[in-house]
């Protein structure tokens, strides 16, 4: 009995998958006992092709793997690692696949449990390398991978028994000859490695194992990205057409690993502003990736929060280094959480005091009512969650005040080439300050000119303070104190 055949038809609803298209399996059929793959940019057989994939009406574009039974599980895990790979699928219906067989029965392909493969597995790679093994019959291929010093380094090793990574003991022989062909960006087809002189006077001094190798650099466009040395082909001669054949081969190779690369450098991107975002607000580190964005000085209108734990120097006499950092970094795990959830920027943390601007670096309809909303919940999760835990280590005296202003300042990078703060200054800024030093435990100043422009309904607990005298100021200030009983 024949063994059935099964098809899997793909549509991608999403035009801009449209150019990957050119590195995903079109087809894959049996031929023999070799499982051979197509596809329409490089392909070894045309006829066996047929124009796939077809461009749909709406820029759709669909495309037909044909494997046998068996082939079903291992094609179906290859073609997930591709969609990892190449597509960000945030939705299901960003694309349509699905698999029948001859009777037409269709199943949702993103219902059949596939999971993410990791890197390090290299599922689809080992695969397509296997593939191109039992068509091309060699025993192995070494891969090797760029570093960000121009220097080769040893990938992959893939021989008849099993595959090597780098952090296992691959034989570093080829390492040089691969240096010179990434160097040279030209491919290299040695008959007779025991004979060549080229190889000699590449690689003096070495006993090779190899008897034949071809290798060829991996490269998209300008970027050099390593070289793939493939060895002991058991034809003893290649010509020109079935190296030309294999080349073919070898350039999805090389966009595997130029998407390799980029997923790494994406990594080590998000890995740098995932740790930045512990020592910079999360908005200027959105800002930062946003290289549209100027950080330049710039004066306008903004909203300044500032506030203190009271009593600090004694706490610290009490406490020590270790006790205390345990439990400030409590203290601000709390209060930042609640200053970012009113829209605040924290711009700056110094020691026992928390600096947050609202207004900027975006804009905001209401940023005075948020400050005050901000501060109020601030001084309750203080006086409720905070006090507690620092009481049970003896420190009984714990509480908190804030003062919160607004009106012009200047904003911008602030510091040397070395060292660089993005902060606000100005006599907005020290008002605020100014304000703290004046309250109670558990208690808010904000300045008259926040209390004249609050959008929403004002806090009717609200008491107007006049003729509190401010360091540094000739004139009495006007504020409005809040005090949580």
């Amino acid at each position: 009995m024949k063994e059935q055949t099964l098809n899997l038809e793909i549509i991608f609803k999403d035009k801009n998958l449209r150019k990957t298209l050119d590195s995903f399996f079109v087809q894959i059929y049996d031929e023999g006992n070799k499982l051979i793959f197509e596809n329409d940019v490089e392909t070894n057989n045309k006829d066996k092709v047929k124009g796939y994939p077809i461009t749909l009406p709406g820029g759709h574009v669909a495309g037909i793997l044909r494997t046998k039974e068996k082939y079903k599980d291992a094609l179906m895990k290859l073609i997930q690692y591709e969609i990892n790979q190449f597509f960000k699928i945030e939705k299901n219906e960003h694309l349509d696949l699905r698999f029948s067989d001859l009777l037409k029965d269709y199943v949702r392909f993103l219902g059949e449990g596939f999971t993410f493969n990791s890197k390090k597995t290299d599922f689809f790679l080992v695969n397509y390398l296997n593939i191109m093994k039992g068509y091309f019959i060699f025993e192995g291929v070494q891969l090797f991978l760029v570093e960000e010093d121009n220097f080769i380094y040893p990938y992959m090793d893939f021989s008849n028994k099993d595959v090597k990574y780098s952090d296992s003991n691959i034989n570093t022989d080829l390492i040089d000859l691969a240096q010179a062909i990434c160097t040279v960006q030209k491919k290299l087809y040695i008959e007779d490695c025991k004979t060549d002189t080229f190889l000699r006077s590449t690689i003096p001094g070495v006993e090779f194992k190899y008897d034949n190798l071809l290798s060829f650099p991996l490269f998209q466009g300008n970027d050099k990205l390593g070289c793939i040395v493939f060895y002991n082909f058991k034809s003893k001669k290649l010509d020109g057409d079935k190296i030309e054949e294999i080349q073919s081969f070898v350039s999805l190779v090389s966009r595997y690993f130029m998407n390799f690369k980029n997923f790494e450098k994406q990594d080590k991107t998000n890995l740098i502003f995932r740790d930045l975002k512990k020592y910079v607000s999360k908005q200027m580190v959105g800002l930062r990736k946003n290289k549209d964005v100027s950080l330049v000085g710039v004066e306008k209108n903004i909203t300044v929060l500032f506030g203190q734990i009271h009593g600090f120097q004694k706490i610290y006499k009490i406490l020590g280094p270790k006790k205390l950092m345990y439990l400030l970094n409590i203290h601000y795990e709390f209060l930042i959480k609640i200053a970012e959830s009113f829209g605040g920027t924290v711009d700056k943390i110094l020691g026992e005091s928390l600096m947050v601007i609202w207004n900027h670096p975006f804009e905001q309809s209401n940023p005075n009512d948020l400050s005050y909303q901000a501060a109020k919940k601030m001084i309750e999760c203080a006086r409720e969650s905070i006090k507690p835990i620092w009481s049970s280590l003896g420190i009984s005296n714990y509480s908190y005040g804030i003062g919160i202003n607004s009106g012009l300042a200047v904003a911008g990078n602030l510091g040397s080439k070395k060292f660089m703060d993005f902060t606000v200054i100005g006599d907005t800024v020290n008002v605020a300050q100014r304000l703290e030093t004046q309250t109670g435990p558990w208690e808010i100043l904000i300045h008259e000119n926040v209390y004249k422009n609050f959008k929403g309904e004002v806090d009717k607990s609200l008491v107007m303070v006049d003729g509190i005298k401010l360091k540094g100021k000739a004139f009495e200030t006007k504020a409005y104190l809040y005090n949580k009983k």
